[in-house]
């Protein structure tokens, strides 16, 4: 009974753990759209991005595959159009960008001012055609990096 006592803490322990990390992922996504691309769309006259279920699903898949792989590759698991195609199957438009950090640099402000920084990664946040957007963020060991963040925002028009 002891030993059965032990291991259910011990489950509550890790499930409350998975669930906060879970927690500050979504937090950190929603800081992602809401504070930093959709400020910087407003302030260069686009109207603002709403989250898209899909696409937050499919993002959030795609964060973990490339955190397990150790590099970005839009295409890594399946191509990029085929996948944000099935996430968004009425889009008539499809992006994404990519991008990791570790520390400081992990913060979605970060993140989003090195798209902001990169032309392709800018030209596709900007684009005042997009209207909806899914935003999944993975953090573990990734590459030779003890730990990082990566990021990966995809649009949809």
């Amino acid at each position: 009974m002891r030993r059965l006592a032990v291991l259910l803490i011990a489950t509550l322990a890790l499930t409350g753990t998975v669930a906060s990390a879970e927690a500050r992922a979504q937090r950190a996504a929603q800081a992602v759209v809401e504070l930093s691309i959709n400020s910087e769309r407003a302030d260069h006259g686009c109207g603002p991005l709403r989250m898209h279920a899909g696409l937050a699903r499919s993002a959030a898949r795609q964060a973990r595959l490339l955190l397990a792989g150790g590099e970005l590759d839009h295409d890594a698991g399946s191509p990029m159009a085929e996948r944000l195609h099935r996430a968004a199957p009425a889009a008539s438009m499809l992006g994404e960008d990519l991008a990791w950090g570790t520390g400081s640099e992990a913060q979605p402000e970060a993140i989003v001012q090195a798209w902001m920084d990169s032309p392709p990664h800018r030209r596709i946040m900007l684009d005042c055609r997009f209207a909806q957007l899914g935003v999944g963020i993975a953090t573990g060991r990734f590459g030779e990096m003890g730990s990082a963040s990566v990021y990966v925002a995809d649009f949809a028009a």
